[in-house]
């Protein structure tokens, strides 16, 4: 899980939130537990993103997920597609199917 905040905010900012977060889901198991019914109503909840060291927006948590980090996701993930292809490895569609076609 650190990982993957680490790819959205500074490595100071992880080391303030994992030990909170992982003190709470110990596991990937636990994180996983979690249920719908947790999330709900919570779309209208502002969420400030820190963003380098010149950006702190504040969205709705439902905007920032839905517009914001999904975009950024798809970015950073045809970039890396994009450098890896350059290098030479042998990656194409089928391989962003994790049980293949």
């Amino acid at each position: 899980m650190a990982t993957i905040l680490s790819a959205q905010c500074t490595d100071v900012r992880v080391n303030m939130v994992t030990p909170i977060l992982f003190k709470k889901y110990p596991s990937p198991s636990d994180f996983a537990a979690l249920k719908p019914e947790q999330f709900a109503n919570r779309d209208d909840v502002p969420l400030k993103v820190m963003i380098g060291t010149g950006m702190e927006p504040t969205l709705p948590s439902g905007q920032w997920l839905a517009v914001f980090a999904t975009t950024n996701l798809y970015f950073h993930l045809s970039t890396a597609y994009g450098i890896l292809r350059s290098k030479g490895v042998p990656i194409g569609k089928i391989d962003l199917f994790a049980a293949g076609l």
